[in-house]
């Protein structure tokens, strides 16, 4: 690998991905990239209105005791300040796992973006049509920025929802203030000594933090920007750099990655990954096939002798966990959300909460899951976001079922409309009346055209108030 220093007569990265920041426009946007955004958006507000009471975001809120300002608390009939309510957003829209993802990343894009952004839009007033384009340019340089780092970056045991989404963040606050090339470059380059978020704490509540904490740094970092704050413009590419420190990477890598920006939008491909069930994503495969077999087939539960799970080692690392601690240690454990998806023909949000994981029915259900990672060379060897499920029965009967990849993954198996509103109004139905959601889709139907963001957020608000 070369000296990672920056190499005289050379653009330092931060300050290319500045150019592209600023240079970016809203005519410049296919229709199907601001389709795709809409749909990012409603899945956002879904997820973090239905997060918005969690007992992890309870806690965040118990300590900051938010005493008031212009921005926001999504679900609560209260306002704080812009670095505050994205950092309780963005917790409340991660704490459930239900929020989306980007293949490039290899984390949740979209979480810390908009919490940052919806925040930032109460304080200045934003428009829709301004609140779009920043969302599209933060998604496109997490997705650069993972397509150059991945997957080294998440194997030395980075969480790329905080390391990367911080960039995200501080992209599109900057494009948002319309602050110059220069002071953007400025803003992702202080943003470089905010990255954080540990894999270790998967299963806990911190994991949530690492997306509020990304927008929280991301509203600073462009605040700080604004005024003119200074960083290493090498920030990425020095030896001592974000490179180096995370990961080893070479600058060439990245600077490829940048030189494609926006051919083709990260929205379009591989595009957002919706998710179908409110836990760990690299399980979804294993449970599209196990309800695939429970809706399929004819049999009881206490019909089930064994389950056995096949998925990817990599996606097994961090889900082989038969018997999980709390609701939060659930999400990640492929036994328990199998035996879920067996005994109630469904994995839903209720599934993760309170002592749920503790249902003497699931426990029994668990001891007979067996995961293992797929063998070398099998179907399941060139699939590395399927899963291979099998149910013996105890009168000797045998059940396979085996998926490439999970409904919503990529684009060429996106989840369903109807199935996206369904998620949609049933995650709002738990904070808003009907009345309101159906005001909200409209809102999000007609963001272009709206003139100030905060019409959308003084409905949440006032709806809850």
């Amino acid at each position: 690998m070369r000296d990672l220093t920056l190499i005289k007569n050379t653009v330092p990265i931060a300050v290319q991905l500045g150019a592209l920041t600023l240079g970016s426009r809203y005519e410049d946007l296919p229709p199907a990239v601001i389709a795709s955004a809409k749909r990012g958006i409603l899945d956002y507000l879904a997820v973090t209105l239905a997060g918005s009471h969690d007992d992890v975001v309870d806690r965040l809120v118990q300590v900051l005791a938010p005493m008031g300002g212009v921005s926001a608390l999504f679900g609560r009939a209260c306002r704080t300040s812009s670095a505050d309510a994205a950092l309780i957003n963005g917790t409340a829209s991660h704490v459930l796992d239900f929020d989306d993802l980007s293949i490039s990343m290899k984390g949740h894009p979209s979480g810390q973006v908009l919490s940052a952004l919806f925040a930032l839009s109460d304080e200045i007033g934003a428009s829709g049509r301004d609140l779009l384009l920043s969302y599209v340019v933060g998604v496109e340089l997490e997705a650069r920025l993972g397509r150059a780092l991945q997957p080294e970056h998440q194997a030395h045991g980075w969480h790329p929802t905080g390391t990367i989404g911080v960039f995200g963040a501080t992209a599109a606050c900057a494009k948002l203030l319309e602050l110059t090339a220069v002071q953007t470059a400025h803003a992702l380059a202080t943003a470089a000594s905010m990255a954080a978020g540990l894999k270790a704490n998967f299963g806990t509540m911190v994991k949530s933090l690492h997306s509020g904490y990304a927008a929280r740094n991301g509203v600073l970092a462009a605040k700080l920007g604004r005024a003119d704050f200074t960083a290493n413009l090498e920030a990425f590419e020095h030896r001592h750099g974000f490179l180096a420190a995370y990961g080893g990477l070479s600058a060439e890598r990245l600077e490829r990655s940048v030189a494609e920006w926006g051919r083709p939008f990260e929205m379009l491909e591989p595009g957002l990954v919706l998710k179908q069930y409110p836990c760990c994503a690299s399980i979804h495969p294993a449970l599209d096939a196990t309800l695939m077999l429970r809706q399929g087939g004819a049999f009881d539960i206490l019909q089930v002798e064994r389950i056995e799970v096949w998925l990817d080692s990599k996606r097994l690392e961090h889900t082989n966990r038969p018997n999980p601690a709390t609701s939060l240690d659930a999400k990640f454990s492929v036994q328990y959300c199998v035996a879920r998806a067996l005994a109630d023909a469904a994995v839903v949000v209720g599934h993760f909460r309170d002592d749920a994981h503790l249902d003497p029915r699931i426990a029994d259900l668990q001891r007979r899951i067996h995961a293992a990672p797929c063998v070398p060379g099998s179907w399941l060897d060139t699939r590395p976001y399927g899963a291979v499920v099998r149910i013996t029965l105890r009168d000797g009967r045998v059940l396979n079922a085996q998926v490439p990849l999970a409904l919503g993954r990529e684009v060429g198996v996106p989840l369903p409309e109807a199935q996206l509103m369904r998620k949609f109004r049933d995650c709002c139905s738990e904070i808003l009346p009907a009345h309101a959601i159906a005001t909200l889709e409209a809102q999000i139907d007609g963001l272009e055209a709206l003139p100030n963001v905060s019409v959308m957020t003084g409905l949440v608000v006032a709806a809850v108030t």
